[in-house]
């Protein structure tokens, strides 16, 4: 499968961010320093590939936002929530 272009992922990016009330800034910092990883490479995955796992009530808003990304890229995946 095709890599998601780096405009989409950031287009992707912006949605996610905005969806949740953040900047775009904000939303990569906050992942980071959740997860160690920046959000843009939970929307830069190949299409049909890994999606992530949020299980706490504090990482709703990463849950929100990945599927607000992937919903931007037209991608059926959204973020599992655990129980």
């Amino acid at each position: 499968m095709v890599a998601y272009s780096k405009a989409a992922i950031r287009a992707a990016l912006e949605a996610a961010a905005t969806a949740v009330g953040l900047t775009a800034d904000e939303l990569e910092k906050l992942c980071i320093s959740r997860t160690a990883r920046p959000f843009s490479e939970f929307l830069g995955e190949e299409p049909g590939g890994y999606r992530p796992s949020f299980y706490n009530s504090n990482n709703k808003i990463l849950a929100d936002a990945y599927d607000a990304g992937r919903e931007a890229q037209g991608d059926p995946r959204r973020a599992f929530r655990g129980l």
